[in-house]
């Protein structure tokens, strides 16, 4: 048998019927192949753009979220140059006096029962908070607390306390904060009986 496939020729073998069904076979195998590998890298590719898209999407998402935050950061500064030019830099010596307090309860219809000294406290901004007690008619301590909301310098109304009438009388604890942005550099406070 040896001897067989030593004399077989390749020019015998070429027009063998089974050379050229093996070869025939191996090339449908080889194209079939080729494809299958195509479409496996097309799908790769697929999944990739589909993977690159999303993030993209993502990236857009993140982009407006920061522009937005940059225009709110911005907004934010702009308020707060702003605060910087309404506040005075310090409210200097500020001479809260009694009396001058009586004399305003006094415009409006109020007893000033008590007034305590303005203490300074720290904060973002510097605040010299002061507390006083008015005596009056509900309609009297409303168009007081109404001028002092009117007020050009800075302040902030903390608390109102308003006690029980009698005879139509009412009891007003007021806490009022001035604000400035180095604070004062001097207070003077009375208490009146």
């Amino acid at each position: 048998m040896n001897k067989d496939l030593k004399d077989i020729k390749f020019e015998d073998l070429k027009e063998s019927p089974a050379f050229i069904l093996g070869c025939f076979i191996f090339a449908i195998v080889l194209v079939i192949g080729l494809i299958a590998f195509s479409i496996y890298s097309i799908l790769g590719v697929k999944a990739d753009l589909v993977e690159t898209r999303q993030s993209y999407k993502t990236h857009l998402q993140e982009i407006a979220t920061l522009e937005e935050l940059r225009a709110q950061s911005q907004k934010a500064e702009e308020q707060l140059s702003a605060y910087k030019e309404v506040l005075p830099d310090s409210l200097g010596d500020i001479y809260i006096h009694a009396e001058g307090t009586e004399q305003l309860c006094n415009n409006f219809g109020l007893k000033l029962v008590s007034f305590q000294d303005p203490v300074e406290e720290t904060a973002d901004t510097k605040e010299t908070r002061f507390n006083l007690t008015v005596e009056g008619s509900f309609p009297d301590i409303v168009l007081f607390m109404q001028y002092i909301s009117t007020l050009r310098q800075i302040h902030r109304i903390d608390s109102i306390k308003l006690g029980a009438a009698e005879g139509g009388i009412y009891t007003a604890d007021l806490s009022i904060a001035i604000l400035s942005q180095d604070g004062s550099t001097g207070l003077v406070g009375a208490v009146t009986q």
